[in-house]
């Protein structure tokens, strides 16, 4: 799912931002969130507070693939240590 948001900048410029996919939303329509962005490239460089706030689900997914691996690794040993034998 992504949203859209219209502001202004500083300078008066009116910019359109696109969230990138999410889990679910970010606001409701008609909300008014606050937008952080980059003076120079306000068009690529923009996010909602919220979305700074958040923990990409990248990260959990990164965090649970370690996880697998390490307990794979972990009940594999007995086996390679017996074999080795």
């Amino acid at each position: 799912m992504s949203e859209y948001f219209h502001f202004m900048t500083l300078e008066g410029e009116r910019v359109s931002y696109r969230s990138p996919l999410a889990d679910g939303r970010i606001s409701s329509d008609d909300e008014e969130v606050r937008i952080v962005y980059d003076p120079k490239s306000p068009h690529r460089r923009a996010r909602t507070e919220i979305e700074l706030g958040k923990k990409s689900p990248a990260r959990r997914d990164l965090g649970c693939g370690i996880l697998l691996l390490v307990g794979m690794n972990v009940m594999i040993l007995p086996f390679v240590i017996l074999f080795s034998l």
